[in-house]
């Protein structure tokens, strides 16, 4: 009667797997891109070297204590959170306080990972808008490699 086939023992799981189709290889001289910044027409373009993980580490644990001390600026608890004058209270409370030592921290941080290519004055030259797009671009690429940045250029 034609096509009988016999059933034949179960395939285990490891049989039922489709075969290979290639060699999977990593190369590092193509798993990450270069590190570049193009800060014209207000400074200079360069390349940052490759930080170590020492320096990936202790920028890190920079912006992690740069964040807790921003979050001291606000208050411990607000109360009425659907009360425009009370966010509008602690908004002015945020925004009266002086970031400068912060932004301060931040760039040398960020100039300490970077290993001074683009240095700490590079940095601070830069518009203001242009200089947050940097530090955003940086934190993206080193704190949280997975989240998108807008100013990637990719």
């Amino acid at each position: 009667m034609g096509n009988t086939k016999k059933a034949g023992p179960t395939p285990s799981r490891a049989s039922s797997r489709p075969p290979a189709t290639g060699t999977q290889r990593f190369s590092a001289s193509t798993a990450v891109g270069g590190l570049e910044y193009d800060f014209q027409p207000y400074g200079k373009m360069g390349s940052i070297p490759e930080p170590s993980s020492d320096l990936i580490e202790a920028f890190q644990k920079e912006m992690a204590s740069i964040m807790k001390e921003g979050m001291e600026l606000l208050p411990e608890k607000v109360e009425n959170t659907d009360d425009p004058v009370v966010m509008i209270r602690v908004l002015t409370q945020f925004l009266s306080a002086d970031t400068r030592a912060v932004e301060t921290k931040i760039l040398q941080g960020c100039a300490a990972l970077c290993q001074d290519s683009p240095n700490f004055d590079q940095q601070d030259e830069l518009p203001y808008r242009l200089k947050r797009a940097w530090i955003g671009w940086l934190t993206g690429v080193f704190l949280v490699p997975e989240a998108s940045t807008p100013a990637t250029g990719s």
